[in-house]
């Protein structure tokens, strides 16, 4: 896993210690669409209350450091939730 201040000029999705799928998920969305993205999990007991998710949930972040998008949890489709937030968020 890469340090999630690795790249700080690209967007970045940081997910809670349960939250694999959504890193899955924002790798292949992110391939899928030609853009460059970190996704990592933060191995931090405390930080997902921090941002305001469950151990599970994720949120992306712009490279100006601002969340842009919060997911509380997994949910039933990481995948799908991923693709629809990062074609909004890019204008796509």
């Amino acid at each position: 896993m890469c340090h999630p201040r690795s790249r700080p000029n690209g967007v970045r999705l940081l997910a809670g210690l349960d939250g694999a799928a959504w890193v899955h998920a924002a790798d292949e969305a992110a391939a899928r669409l030609g853009i460059p993205l970190v996704a990592t999990v933060i191995e931090a007991n405390e930080w997902p209350g921090r941002v305001g998710i469950d151990a599970d949930g994720a949120v992306l972040v712009r490279p100006d450091q601002a969340i842009v998008w919060r997911a509380p949890t997994s949910g039933a489709d990481p995948a799908d939730a991923i693709g629809q937030v990062l074609r909004r968020v890019l204008d796509r």
